[in-house]
């Protein structure tokens, strides 16, 4: 058999941590002991093992709020960007493959009769 106990450690202007513990009934013996973090503008509560960890969220600045409008416009135009970027490179990249596919050997390579392979056209050597 087990109880628990709770109580306040400490309260700041904007948060509280708790001290829960589950202890053996027989012995009183803590089984589990947590730190519980609730802080003004954080939804829910925080659970830390360590009293050292939620004194320091406690003090941490808190995560400034998102707007969910401005993202949504935010994210198409990032998406568009995306598109047109993508669309260049492959442009590009075709522009590099015919350009190497059409180039003469330089010298030497000419007269010994050897072929020498093109550039793979995705940056990788062509064994």
């Amino acid at each position: 058999m087990t109880y628990e106990t709770l109580k306040e450690l400490e309260r700041g202007a904007d948060y509280k941590i708790h001290k829960f513990v589950l202890a053996d009934k027989a012995n009183h013996t803590p089984v589990k002991t947590e730190y519980r973090l609730t802080r003004d503008g954080l939804a829910g509560t925080q659970v830390f093992n360590r009293l050292f960890d939620a004194k320091a969220a406690a003090v941490a600045p808190l995560p400034e709020p998102e707007a969910a409008a401005p993202e949504t416009v935010q994210d198409e135009t990032a998406q568009d960007e995306t598109a047109q970027d993508e669309t260049a490179q492959d442009a590009m990249a075709e522009t590099a493959t015919t350009e190497t596919a059409t180039t003469e050997p330089s010298g030497h390579e000419a007269g010994t009769g050897e072929t020498v392979p093109a550039p793979a056209s995705d940056g990788k050597r062509a064994e």
